[in-house]
């Protein structure tokens, strides 16, 4: 994908690999013909008692405001968010400072919010970011939940600048992650964690597991 920005390049010749029949060999794995409409899928599994789920959205849930009205006062509470398409095929961008890329999106995605609450939630086998707060995200609170299997971050708090000038209050501010389970991150990109922060601050990240 696009997720280094160390401005080399992994071979000299960039190439991805998908949808060849002839690669089929393991659980989980398929090849779609899209000429005669069939999708192959390989399982060891009896189809009579499988069952076939393809993610269509990248963000289930989106909340975006700006800074002089932000989205206010929301809760969700003992929800289930399952299945978002992957995305390490899309638009990835560098952070200041350091070697990482991060794709500024999620299965749930806020920007311009206040006093947004997710709690007691489960966010199974999110293809990109599970949550992802950005610019200005101030006293908004993950507590409480499980975030499965992840493409890429769990959890990702990434503001912005303008040049230099950091006085617009587009960071992620005052934002509370806590006590939530956090599993299998990083399936699909490598420059990943539990929990990822930039251009951010004053966010408390604590007993997390």
């Amino acid at each position: 994908g696009f997720q280094e920005v160390r401005g080399g390049a992994i071979n000299k010749n960039y190439f991805y690999v998908e949808n060849v029949i002839e690669e089929l060999d393991d659980d989980g794995e398929f090849y779609f013909d899209a000429v005669n409409h069939v999708l192959y899928v390989y399982s060891t599994n009896n189809p009579q008692q499988s069952v076939f789920e393809a993610p269509q959205l990248e963000t289930l849930v989106s909340f975006r405001g700006s800074v002089e009205n932000p989205v206010k006062h929301i809760t969700f509470d003992g929800i289930i968010f399952r299945h978002s398409i992957p995305t390490f095929m899309s638009s990835y961008e560098p952070p200041p400072s350091g070697d990482w890329a991060i794709h500024r999106g999620g299965m749930i995605f806020c920007d311009g919010a206040e006093n947004v609450t997710i709690s007691h939630c489960i966010l199974d086998q999110p293809g990109g970011n599970a949550i992802f707060l950005s610019n200005h995200v101030k006293y908004c609170t993950v507590e409480f939940c499980n975030i499965l299997d992840c493409g890429d971050n769990a959890v990702a708090a990434v503001g912005s600048t303008m040049y230099i000038n950091g006085t617009g209050d587009t960071q992620p501010s005052y934002n509370l992650i806590n006590n939530n389970h956090m599993a299998g991150v990083g399936i699909y990109g490598k420059q990943i964690s539990m929990y990822f922060q930039a251009v951010a601050r004053f966010n408390t990240i604590k007993n997390n597991v």
